[in-house]
């Protein structure tokens, strides 16, 4: 009987764990996160505006819901000003072709167009996949893209703490002494750079995969072809026939 201790159960109580958040994508519910905390001490803090629910369950399911939403929202936006300021179609051709070249993939996929070729690439190793360590393979590429996600959202999230920075110094500029506003300027600079940090990180991720995508599948297919190759031989030498009659 299996030790239910044991660390591979445990690895896929792990497992399971992480496909019931991807149901969500965790890289939403951060950034989504954090963006509904920065609203909320926006509109607690700064408005003196009071929510109650008295249901600790409907508050985190509410919470749950509502940080979902909002991290589809930042994504969305951290996505746009990404593309706005980096070249995301010139970084895939650039490394999708380095790639292919270095890895001479020429020789067993004939599609010329980059984005077409990497759908194809993608959906052929989920199709045939039928080894465990491929699948896992797959998996850990597809993190991959939930890091560039993340990272992608996070963007969206500093531009909101920008809006809501700007709010408060709106509401209380009359107020503020020449050291507080320096301390909102100083504050805009180091989100601005965390925003530049992340855009750098999501480009990180997204080149990775593209690398990672083509490597695994000049892996497989290269070495099946291989092998077909060494086999058609074999039966050349033998005097055996490839064909079936």
């Amino acid at each position: 009987m299996e030790n239910p201790f044991s660390s591979m159960s445990f690895q896929k109580i792990i497992d399971r764990i992480a496909d019931a958040f991807s149901v969500f994508d965790f890289s939403y519910i951060i950034s989504g996160g954090l963006t509904l905390l920065l609203v909320y001490m926006d509109i607690v803090i700064l408005h003196s505006k009071t929510i109650t629910l008295k249901s600790p369950f409907l508050i985190f399911m509410i919470g749950l819901f509502l940080a979902y939403v909002c991290g589809l929202i930042v994504w969305v936006i951290g996505r746009f000003v990404r593309r706005r300021f980096i070249d995301t179609s010139k970084d895939f051709k650039k490394v999708y072709n380095e790639t292919k070249t270095a890895l001479n993939l020429d020789t067993i996929i004939s599609i010329t167009e980059e984005k077409v070729a990497y759908s194809y690439m993608w959906s052929r190793l989920q199709c045939d996949n039928n080894t465990p360590q491929i699948e896992e393979k797959l998996k850990f590429i597809n993190r991959y893209w939930v890091m560039q996600a993340l990272y992608e959202g996070l963007i969206g999230s500093g531009i909101i703490a920008i809006l809501i920075l700007l709010d408060y110094y709106i509401i209380n500029r009359t107020i503020l002494s020449c050291c507080n506003t320096w301390c909102i300027i100083l504050i805009f600079i180091f989100v601005v750079f965390l925003m530049i940090c992340f855009a750098r990180e999501a480009r990180k991720y997204a080149n990775t995969q593209i690398v990672d995508l083509l490597t695994l599948y000049y892996i497989n297919y290269h070495n099946q072809n291989n092998h077909v190759s060494n086999s058609g031989e074999i039966n050349v030498n033998t005097g055996e026939s490839d064909s079936t009659h």
